[in-house]
């Protein structure tokens, strides 16, 4: 099965929200906490998730569920990957900063963060592509929500 679309949905729906709360750190001067990306990550799974829910009327199955996780990671990866590349493009001192943090800490520790960080990213994702899914999918029944009254208000 093709799941494309839902790439391409999570990947705006992502890089939207990422956008957002750094828009909203530097407007009013807020010193956002790393965990806000987590909003961005779950945004955008429950929004392909729920865009895949409405096309095949039905929940992911494992392979499924497995790919559209991988493939929001690789898509996470990637754009940590690209504004790495802008910070070390237009901040001439981040090399520096970081080099000096990388001697500081040592390599074991810094893939270790990087491992967790994963590691919390794909688990965060599975739970949004499964479990919370499932409890869209329960809220509204077989038909499309866009079908429906909102549950609460039956």
């Amino acid at each position: 099965m093709k799941l494309l679309k839902y790439f391409v949905l999570f990947n705006g729906v992502y890089y939207f929200c990422q956008l957002a709360i750094i828009g909203i750190g530097i407007v009013f001067y807020i010193d956002i906490p790393s965990g806000a990306s987590d909003a961005a990550i779950i945004a955008g799974a429950l929004m392909a998730g729920r865009s895949f829910v409405l096309d095949h009327k039905r929940l992911p199955n494992s392979g499924e569920k497995w790919r559209l996780v991988l493939g929001s990671f690789a898509i996470c990866v990637a754009l940590s990957i690209v504004v790495l590349g802008a910070f070390v493009a237009v901040l001439p001192g981040f090399t520096d900063a970081f080099r000096a943090l990388f001697e500081e800490l040592g390599a074991p520790l810094l893939v270790l963060a990087v491992v967790v960080t994963a590691l919390i990213y794909v688990a965060v994702m599975y739970f949004c592509y499964g479990f919370l899914l499932s409890r869209i999918m329960k809220d509204y029944g077989p038909e499309p929500p866009s079908d429906r009254q909102e549950p609460h208000l039956q």
